[in-house]
């Protein structure tokens, strides 16, 4: 019991004008799993004063009252139950309209009807207890606290748990689908404020769960073989702690009688506590530190302890705990859940760079490493319990039906294994998942054969490395396995009852995909893994799909599904667009790759069947015109003809479920800029290479490798590349798309800064197209597109002008004011930016980067500069020192030389102005 307290406060500023309030309280601390909630009553002079007074006064009285409710009361209220919504039965029933349970109808959800109608005695302690073993009878059987009661009590907790639940997704949708209003800050951050409430919630709830099977698990008789948890125990020994060679050990562990409670139950808990444990750990990840619980106690004097969740290790402890004492026999599910959250454990690791103390969140390779070793310990646990040795499972084929008898007491399934899988292929370790494939294709895991999802994640590993051979042998795997176990024979008339398939679409997809990866580097050889006499991606990308029609004609009963569809056609042409090889792989690709990536489109919108074209596939093809920079006719041409195909093809009901944006989107201007600013990078390597060369002058000098003459108009075109660059900005306005982001404005500003053969003036055009878009939007909010969300965009914009003005400084002919001038805006550009990076709001970290030092230096030891050695000494040691010491980035090899080098240079100009 409490002691009796009251609260007493005044309302207003003088005592003529003032009310004086009572409160008493009196009850019982509530426990965290619901319990009756403190009593509190105002006295009734304080209500008669109140009626007495003005209307002000009286909805001070109510608004001081109800500040009581909210903030002094919190210490008394029970962390995770009916008092969340803040809502009575009165307001809220089963019959609401959101859906949610909360008490029968007529009864108060605040007056402890769950702790009065719903707690087992007995089972549930105090706050100060740490167990429910304390509290527990010898016999559960006997009493109010019953094995009944307590399963009634796991199962309100579990609907309370889908109540928060729901909340949470539906105030992240909200927040996903929030409109561009006023109110829409505030809204997500009272959406952000109740899914803490309610996750806390959760949390405890969750803990709650577990400890009330803690005790019912303390309350039974244990197995006799059972001495630790076999999570951690010998490799040697046997699951349950005794010998590895006997099976009896294994036996004792699980009680064919069956369990106390239903393992559904149990397989819901985990099912909640996996989804809050990878909640957290996302947060985690997102913000590259554990998350500090808010300054927020549940109570007074109340400590965070109960907001912790178990980690997957002591769940697996208490899992297995459970299994020993025949409370919950866990069947596939519940491991699966476990072997999940494992693999989503993270962790801290060093960051590559410059900077080697920071250090960054990712996937753990330790949560994998213990999920993979708990993975084979429950094989081993599985073939010792069920006395089954090593080898695929019995299966039986009639006439009739085709159905496969896995054994009693199985733990692992096929999701066990692909569970495991996909946490290497996380990692960018496909080979420790080719392992566990071939472990289930050769039978090492017994009742477990590879399924069409095992050979995705395979193949996906490998096309992520960079191997698409190797992603194409995991398909031929999966066919041959088709063909071995006779999944390729017609299914018998009548038979419901089928297998897994061991080949779906999504194989070929994620093959698909690796040609398409290997296809964007095949000009480079080092880069292409086949080799550069290797198999060519877009001819074996059409091989695949040929092969996917073939299929699916010659098996319609049973491959009828893997008949290609829109997506499978998307990556086709995503791996035959930036084909640029010409004649020389026959008369299919007798033109470009994306001529022939664009007729093959064509010729697809003319099929009936073909829905509205996503816009995901012409910005690919779009992509492969503007790959080389030196189509950007076809590619302009290109996009006109695709908008007038998108404006006047389809209605707004035919859109694909790809389409979020249609065609043009903001990726379809990003597209066409980059290429602008690749056709100016270029141009100013012909130039490059026609200073080299020196032969002949005037317009018909030979440029490029290909001794092709520089004619007038190719040079007229590429002093026009940055007004034509500039000219689509004007375009992505007015399709909508205004401000542009900064990566659009990064593109201009290269296409500027590289152009300064044509233009004096073009790094002073940059720098005003700078201030003009990109600075101009740091004062607006976090988004929008100006930053495009992030201030590094500003940086890096800022990088660009800033070695346009090195650039011009080094290439002034020597003797003229130019280089000098140059130097001067560099540096006046550079301390403007450090002046705005101080005074950015709050939301935006503006930072320089080792790029935007290093162009301030590049300019500052030009030698067409002007500035005498012992300035260029000191401007670049002020430089350095304001990059080392205060910004805290290292400087490079580079950098050190040219400093020395200044150094030098000052040594001899002292020493010849002394003479």
């Amino acid at each position: 019991m409490l002691p009796r307290r009251s609260i007493r406060m005044r309302i207003g500023n003088s005592n003529s004008n003032s009310i004086r309030i009572r409160i008493r309280i009196s009850g019982t601390r509530p426990t965290t799993c619901g319990a009756t909630v403190a009593s509190a009553s105002a006295s009734a002079s304080a209500s008669a004063s109140a009626r007495s007074l003005s209307l002000a006064k009286r909805k001070q009285a109510a608004a001081a009252f109800s500040w009581m409710q909210k903030n002094y009361f919190r210490e008394y209220q029970p962390v995770g139950f009916r008092w969340f919504s803040g809502t009575t039965s009165r307001n809220r029933s089963r019959n609401s309209s959101d859906g949610e349970w909360l008490a029968p109808p007529g009864v108060d959800a605040g007056s402890g009807w769950f702790g009065r109608r719903r707690r087992p005695h007995g089972l549930i302690p105090g706050s100060d207890s740490d167990s429910y073993s304390d509290s527990c009878p010898a016999d559960p059987g006997d009493g109010p606290a019953s094995r009944r009661h307590a399963e009634d009590v796991l199962r309100t907790s579990l609907r309370e748990l889908r109540v928060l639940r729901a909340r949470i997704e539906r105030n992240s949708d909200r927040n996903s689908n929030g409109n561009g209003n006023d109110n829409r800050n505030g809204n997500r951050n009272d959406n952000d404020n109740e899914n803490h409430h309610s996750e806390k919630a959760v949390a405890c709830i969750v803990r709650d769960g577990f400890r009330l099977l803690d005790g019912l698990s303390r309350s039974l008789p244990r197995a006799e073989e059972y001495s630790s948890s076999w999570l951690f125990g010998d490799p040697e020994e046997g699951p349950c702690g005794g010998p590895s060679s006997g099976v009896s050990g294994a036996s004792s562990c699980a009680d064919a009688a069956g369990s106390v409670l239903d393992t559904a139950l149990l397989n819901e808990l985990l099912k909640e506590w996996a989804m809050a444990w990878k909640a957290g750990q996302g947060a985690r990840t997102r913000t590259g530190t554990r998350p500090r619980p808010r300054e927020e106690p549940i109570g007074s004097g109340v400590k965070q302890k109960h907001l912790l969740l178990p980690n997957p290790t002591a769940v697996a402890e208490k899992v297995d705990d459970y299994r020993s004492t025949s409370l919950v026999q866990p069947d596939p599910t519940s491991f699966n859940l476990l072997l999940n959250a494992m693999v989503h454990t993270t962790a801290a690791t060093r960051a590559e760079g410059n900077n080697k103390s920071h250090r960054r969140l990712g996937r753990s390779t330790n949560g994998v490493n213990l999920a993979d070793d708990y993975l084979r310990r429950l094989i081993d646990a599985q073939e010792k319990t069920t006395g089954t040795s090593t080898g695929p499972s019995t299966t039986t084929t009639t006439t009739t039906t085709t159905t496969t008898q896995p054994p009693p007491g199985r733990f692992v399934d096929v999701v066990s294994v692909t569970t495991v899988m996909k946490g290497w292929v996380d990692l960018d370790r496909p080979l420790e998942a080719a392992e566990w494939l071939e472990r289930m294709e050769g039978g090492r895991v017994p009742s477990v054969r590879p399924n069409a999802v095992a050979y995705a994640i395979a193949a996906k590993g490998w096309a992520g490395a960079g191997k698409p051979l190797l992603a194409e042998s995991v398909l031929e795997s999966a066919l041959l396995a088709c063909t071995r176990d006779r999944r390729l024979d017609p299914q018998p008339k009548g038979c419901h009852a089928g297998v897994d398939p061991a080949i779906d679409r999504v194989v070929f997809h994620a093959v698909l995909d690796a040609w398409a990866a290997s296809a964007s580097g095949r000009g480079d050889p080092a880069r292409n893994h086949n080799g550069p006499e290797g198999p060519h991606p877009s001819v074996r990308a059409l091989a695949l799909v040929q092969k996917m029609k073939d299929l699916a004609d010659t098996h319609p009963h049973r491959l009828g599904h893997l008949y290609p569809s829109e997506e499978t056609i998307g990556k086709l042409i995503a791996a035959l667009a930036p084909h640029q090889a010409g004649k020389r792989d026959g008369d299919a690709f007798s033109w470009s790759g994306p001529f022939a990536a664009e007729a093959m489109l064509v010729d697809l919108e003319n099929d009936t069947t073909w829905g509205r074209t996503p816009a995901v596939l012409s910005n690919r093809i779009l992509r492969a015109y503007c790959s080389s920079g030196r189509h950007m006719e076809e590619a302009e041409a290109f996009y006109h003809r695709r908008c007038r195909k998108h404006l006047g093809g389809g209605s707004d009901d035919d859109k694909d479920e790809h389409e979020d944006e249609g065609f043009p989107n903001e990726a379809t201007f990003h597209t066409m800029l980059a290429g602008w600013a690749r056709a100016a990078e270029v141009a100013k390597k012909r130039n490059k290479h026609q200073k080299k060369k020196k032969k002949g002058s005037g317009p018909h000098r030979t440029v490029g490798g290909g001794g092709r003459p520089a004619t007038t108009e190719a040079l007229a075109a590429a002093a026009d590349i940055p007004l034509r660059a500039e000219s689509w900005l004007e375009e992505m306005r007015r399709k909508g798309f205004d401000p542009p982001s900064a990566r659009a404005c990064s593109s201009v500003l290269q296409a500027w800064s590289l152009s300064t053969r044509f233009y004096n003036d073009a790094a002073d055009r940059a720098e005003d197209l700078l201030k003009r878009l990109v600075w101009n939007g740091t004062q607006k909010t976090t988004d929008t597109k100006a930053t495009g969300g992030s201030s590094h965009g500003i940086t890096v914009c800022t990088n660009i002008v800033l070695r346009a003005w090195s650039n011009q400084a080094s290439g002034a002919s020597p003797g003229t004011p130019l280089g000098g001038l140059a130097t001067g805006r560099c540096l006046r550009l550079f301390r403007e930016y450090l002046a705005l990076a101080e005074e950015s709001p709050p939301f935006m970290v503006l930072r320089p980067t080792a790029e935007t030092f290093r162009a301030v230096l590049h300019a500052v030891v030009s030698p067409s500069n002007g500035m005498a050695p012992p300035q260029k000494h000191d401007h670049s040691r002020a430089v350095l020192a304001l990059m080392e010491d205060v910004y805290k980035i290292r400087p490079g090899k580079d950098d050190l030389r040219k400093l020395r080098r200044m150094e030098s240079m000052k040594d001899s100009y002292l020493r010849r102005t002394r003479r």
